[in-house]
């Protein structure tokens, strides 16, 4: 039992507390300041030199080539020219949708041999091919380092006109777009404008703006689909459209019953559509002339079909 008691007493006897100073965080930094010794240290040591020097010759660098920079420009007079020496423009990339070509697009360009890309203003350019009332919109990029890109996105005739000026010995051929835009075609061939129907238009709906051309046609945007719709979906009937009138185009048939379309076609003389569900008139007018008393006619006179549902027409006695 004494045994037992000593050694308890010596257990739970509290260890000597050493001094708050021999604690510190200062106590573990080593007093020592050898050299690196081994070779990973060394190569880290020289690697950290060398990048320090690296560093500085780079900002002084920095700072020599500013000063010089600023001396220059203090003595230069007039706008600088930061790019270098650059090439004359000696390509030309055209890009259209429709029959406008290449020689068309340097026609309009006329850039001349010293020219450079940095010398082209292209929104003016941009600006310049869309004036072109051929032409629905344009793209123009400089493709470095001597290649002008122009791409253009022309508008689709969908009618022909005889337009006869003053002092003119004959009338001039103009189209219609689909949004009723007036102009004189470029390099369209003659097989795809003989397909085109020519719009019969009072003289009084022809009003020319302050650069003599025509101002465009806003109803023509309202007889356009019928167009579109019938030579895609009845190309047979279409190709035997000659001429198309209108009649207020723009108002509400139920509030203005005399509003309507007009197609003179070579079988059928007289074609009147309601102007809206162009598409259900069509496929009326499709059904109407495959029965066998308008096959076998020789011509029609007329065919209403501005009526809703009720078909109106006149088959010529033989």
């Amino acid at each position: 039992n004494k045994t037992i008691r000593s050694t308890f007493t010596v257990m739970a006897r509290p260890k000597k507390m050493k001094n708050p100073k021999d604690c510190s965080w200062r106590s573990l930094v080593s007093q020592s300041r050898r050299r690196p010794g081994s070779a990973v240290a060394w190569r880290r040591a020289f690697f950290g030199t060398c990048k320090l020097f690296l560093a500085l010759a780079a900002l002084c660098g920095a700072g020599y080539g500013a000063l010089l920079l600023s001396q220059r420009l203090s003595e230069q007079e007039g706008p600088v020219d930061l790019t270098g020496p650059a090439e004359p423009i000696r390509h030309i990339r055209f890009k259209s949708d429709g029959p406008l070509d290449i020689s068309w697009a340097r026609e309009r360009l006329a850039l001349t041999e010293r020219l450079t890309l940095m010398d082209v203003d292209v929104e003016q350019v941009r600006r310049d091919f869309e004036n072109e009332p051929q032409v629905a919109s344009a793209v123009v990029r400089r493709i470095f380092p001597d290649t002008l890109a122009v791409e253009v996105i022309e508008r689709k005739p969908v009618l022909r006109l005889a337009l006869k000026s003053k002092g003119a010995a004959s009338p001039e051929l103009w189209l219609a777009s689909m949004e009723g835009v007036l102009y004189q075609g470029a390099r369209y061939s003659r097989v795809s404008l003989a397909q085109l129907p020519f719009l019969d238009v009072s003289p009084a709906f022809l009003k020319r703006d302050e650069t003599g051309l025509y101002r465009p046609l806003a109803e023509v945007s309202r007889v356009s689909p019928l167009l579109e719709l019938a030579r895609q979906e009845t190309p047979e009937i279409y190709r035997d459209w000659k001429v198309v009138s209108f009649l207020r185009p723009e108002a509400d048939p139920a509030v203005d019953p005399g509003s309507h379309v007009l197609v003179r076609a070579g079988k059928v003389k007289k074609i009147r559509f309601s102007p809206r569900s162009y598409g259900a008139q069509l496929r009326r007018l499709h059904y109407l002339l495959g029965e066998p008393a308008f096959r076998q006619a020789p011509v029609v006179e007329s065919i209403d079909l501005s009526h809703g549902r009720s078909v109106f027409a006149r088959i010529d006695p033989v």
